[in-house]
């Protein structure tokens, strides 16, 4: 898992299975009242076969 700071929350990144297809899960979490971070409905979940074609995507938008 990775987490990267975003203003009061952190965004994590993991790789999670659901429904039996391995897939990576993009979502903004927030520290509630008790201390103990949550997940918001902020967020995306892609499966693993598409992450390539995403970021190649993602490469040629930014025309790099």
């Amino acid at each position: 898992m990775i987490e990267i700071q975003n203003g009061s929350g952190v965004i994590r990144v993991e790789a999670s299975t659901y429904r039996g297809e391995l897939g990576l899960d993009v979502r903004r979490y927030y520290l509630d009242d008790s201390g103990e971070w949550k997940p918001t409905k902020k967020g995306i979940r892609v499966a693993l076969w598409l992450v390539e074609e995403l970021l190649a995507a993602m490469v040629e938008e930014a025309g790099l």
